[in-house]
């Protein structure tokens, strides 16, 4: 297994997410890697993916946006993140293609909380991942209203 996929099993199963993930996703139709969208073109959308995406949007621009934070502030944010994921999983219903794509998102996310939990400067990097994968979803994924973090 790829160092992605045992990173982003390792938060699903802290975050509980697991049985969920097992139960709702089927990937026997879906391809292994990142599906390509048509150009000028975006992945639908579900209520529970674009709230799960805006409550981790919220987080990261919540902390960029501070002057000052600590190593706390990464944890909580590594948490909030962890959280949104395991209900993005647990709720969401995509098309097989969509779903392939967003798990290359999910697979960032994840792998920021990781880096926002270890020690200086890790988590200045896992902020910084976490953005980039806010960027990829805006870029790919149909949702009203989202905007890039600054």
């Amino acid at each position: 297994m790829k160092k992605w996929g045992v990173v982003s099993m390792a938060a699903l199963i802290v975050a509980g997410a697991l049985p969920a993930f097992a139960q709702s996703h089927s990937h026997d139709a879906a391809p292994a890697t990142q599906a390509m969208l048509q150009p000028g073109t975006k992945w639908a959308t579900d209520a529970p993916l674009r709230a799960g995406m805006d409550g981790i949007r919220s987080g990261v621009a919540d902390l960029r946006e501070k002057e000052r934070f600590s190593m706390g502030d990464y944890r909580r944010l590594a948490n909030e993140v962890d959280a949104h994921v395991a209900s993005i999983v647990a709720n969401c219903k995509l098309s097989p293609e969509a779903d392939a794509s967003l798990h290359a998102v999910i697979a960032e996310l994840n792998a920021a909380s990781d880096e926002m939990r270890k020690p200086w400067p890790e988590p200045a990097r896992g902020l910084h991942r976490a953005k980039q994968a806010l960027d990829t979803y805006q870029r790919t994924f149909e949702h009203a209203g989202f905007k890039p973090v600054a």
